[in-house]
């Protein structure tokens, strides 16, 4: 029909304004459909977002409402649950420690320390004992050792608190629980 309506045709271009005119309206009918099917993709994405929004919001709130305090209930839990740690002792190597006796003459104290420990700790200390005992050697060395007010004695009550901050400082507080002073030995040499 269209090219009868062109054959028709005046010289004054009438046919022409139609076929444009005819054309306009197709575009406009299929701009239409296009926009027709981005607008439902884009409902459909905005839908999406807004459950999303709703759904974290509502869990946030849930969370900050409802939900118990974790902190000193899971403490408690994980102590339940944990056997009951018991008590170790772990042998140190000799320390010999050269100091000045109240006479002046030099005297080596001989120190055999036992670590008093938990028994989940004492894997970490083994694996630390080098550190442990370059520390507790630094500690006895310096300053030097302090002596009972009679002078001839060692204070070991100073030992133990100097080798108990040593051992502190290298494991962390509350690992080594008490140094024993197995045996302590102060003898005069070179």
């Amino acid at each position: 029909m269209a090219a009868t309506d062109i054959s028709e045709a005046t010289p004054d271009g009438e046919a022409d304004d139609r076929g444009k005119q005819a054309a306009r309206e197709a575009f406009e009918q299929l701009e239409d459909k296009d926009t027709e099917k981005k607008g439902g993709a884009k409902r459909i994405v905005i839908i999406l977002l807004a459950v999303l929004l709703l759904g974290g919001g509502g869990g946030t709130a849930y969370m900050f409402m409802f939900a118990p305090e974790t902190s000193e209930e899971v403490v408690e839990v994980v102590e339940e649950a944990l056997p009951p740690a018991r008590t170790v002792y772990v042998h140190m190597d000799r320390l010999v420690v050269r100091t000045q006796g109240p006479d002046g003459r030099r005297q080596n104290v001989v120190l055999q320390l036992v670590l008093d420990l938990k028994s989940y700790n004492r894997s970490r200390v083994a694996e630390a004992r080098p550190r442990l005992r370059e520390a507790f050697l630094k500690a006895l060395f310096q300053p030097p050792l302090r002596r009972l007010p009679d002078g001839e004695a060692i204070d070991v009550t100073d030992i133990k608190e100097r080798l108990r901050v040593a051992g502190d400082r290298v494991m962390g507080e509350g690992v080594i629980l008490d140094v024993l002073l197995h045996n302590v030995t102060v003898g005069y040499g070179l």
